[in-house]
């Protein structure tokens, strides 16, 4: 049983439920008296992280797919929205089964270990929604073949949870199925866990649910990793680029964009858009601009956002009042709006035009989901070549070593990572990495520290310590 007061007050909790009240007073509270972050010691009787973003993507539906953050075997499976999950799963607020379908795919699962971290001696696949989900190209199915993968899905949810039932474990399970693709013989135990399990029934399953995600793709089912991979790549750059004209595959779009359900299916800019010259936009009342600078890149966005045309910078300044005033903030605004993604730059006879894009960077972030970012942020230090594994190797070379050796951050009570704000774990004498949130989330500020400051070699013979550094760049 979980308790979960989210919602009520702690006198609301009290009264309404003073069974599980007076557990959490005696049990939760003083430990959370003595943590030192504010939010999480006053509001003792919630949870740490009461993940706003998650409670109302999954309103309404009776079910998620999650699947465990590090492991073994790369498995996602539906939870019921009673279950609330905790900070090792990786949930995704669908209850489609045709999406349980394709992540459960071959497909999928060559991508998210090629994309993914590795964690601990053994190296187990971690899974990082912003290297494996976020990117990754669902395929353009149409209705019959989302009816198959979805029934084969359903059937794989259904025969795992099953197999559960008789006493088999995830890991057991997924093992058994390596051993029987491989041909090996099982032993007699492995045996007697077979047929609780039912693997030869998993296998085919499986086989079966590669085939018709395959077909949906539009690939052979034999395809080599490697063609997988590529082809994947290949289609997620055909994605950016549609998203750069405004055409946005939405997984769940009466959710993430239920204002295209009335005009269009998928697009702000159509399909055909060759971008030879900037349409007319039709004329809005212009607007005073904002005096806070956050309030003013949402104006920004939401006028370019208005319109399925794409913009100049006349345009979106004739938005505004006293637009000659503020043209040269906009114009920068602009600037700052496509380095993060939510603009790209398109070429017309007119010159520069704008487009809006389906994603980029949220300038709002919550204390949790800073967290999250942190660990993100962690998990590609370790892949090369990429920016942070090469600012890992910098960090090696300026201490003279073959390699890092230390994570950036740490997490825990004792670590570096703290409600809005992390620092680099370790020692003063190294270039280090800061985070930190500003203007209540608004805002994310990152810096290197760099320390200057000379050690000291042990006394020699002149009985005087004698300073040293290493030069770097």
């Amino acid at each position: 049983m979980v308790i979960d007061f989210y919602g009520l007050t702690s006198e609301e909790a009290k009264r309404k439920f003073p069974g599980p009240y007076q557990y959490v007073f005696e049990h939760v509270k003083p430990e959370r008296d003595q943590n030192r972050r504010e939010p999480i010691r006053n509001n003792w009787w919630l949870f740490g992280w009461v993940r706003e973003g998650l409670r109302a993507s999954t309103k309404g539906q009776s079910r998620f797919i999650v699947t465990v953050e590090t492991a073994k075997h790369r498995v996602f499976q539906f939870l019921g929205s009673e279950v609330r999950p905790d900070n090792m799963l990786t949930a995704f607020a669908s209850d489609d089964a045709f999406h349980l379908g394709v992540l459960n795919s071959h497909v999928h699962v060559v991508w998210a270990l090629a994309a993914g971290a590795a964690m601990g001696v053994g190296n187990t696949p971690r899974y990082s929604k912003t290297r494996c989900f976020e990117p990754f190209p669902f395929p353009e199915a149409n209705e019959p073949q989302k009816a198959v993968i979805r029934d084969l899905a359903e059937r794989l949810d259904a025969h795992r949870k099953a197999a559960q039932g008789r006493g088999a474990t995830i890991t057991g399970m997924y093992n058994l199925l390596v051993k029987l693709r491989s041909g090996e013989p099982f032993s007699d135990r492995e045996r007697e866990q077979h047929e609780i399990a039912q693997t030869e029934i998993l296998r085919q399953l499986y086989d079966e649910l590669d085939a018709a995600v395959a077909d949906a793709y539009g690939w052979p089912v034999d395809l080599p990793d490697a063609d997988i991979l590529t082809n994947l790549v290949a289609l997620n750059k055909e994605r950016a680029a549609e998203e750069a004209r405004g055409v946005v595959r939405w997984l769940r779009p009466e959710y993430q964009a239920p204002e295209t359900l009335t005009t269009t299916t998928t697009a702000l800019l159509p399909e055909a858009t060759d971008f030879e010259s900037v349409a007319p936009i039709t004329p809005i009342e212009a607007q005073p601009w904002p005096k806070d600078l956050k309030d003013q890149l949402g104006a920004v966005r939401a006028v370019l956002t208005s319109s399925a045309n794409l913009w100049s910078l006349e345009s979106v300044a004739q938005a505004f009042k006293s637009r000659g005033r503020y043209r040269e903030s906009i114009a920068s605004h602009l600037d700052l709006l496509t380095d993060l993604g939510m603009l790209s730059r398109v070429g017309t006879r007119e010159g520069p035009a704008l487009a809006p894009t389906a994603g980029g960077w949220c300038l709002a972030m919550t204390p949790a989901e800073f967290r999250i970012f942190v660990q993100e942020v962690q998990d590609e230090s370790r892949h090369w070549p990429g920016p942070m594994g090469q600012f890992q190797e910098l960090r090696a070379r300026i201490r003279g070593r073959r390699s890092a050796q230390s994570d950036i951050f740490r997490f825990g009570e004792k670590g570096s990572v703290y409600e809005g704000y992390a620092f680099h774990f370790g020692g003063r004498s190294e270039m280090q990495l800061n985070l930190g949130l500003e203007e209540d989330g608004a805002w994310l500020r990152y810096g290197l520290a760099l320390s200057f400051e000379p050690k000291h070699e042990p006394a020699g013979p002149s009985g005087h310590a004698a300073p040293f550094g290493r030069p770097f760049k």
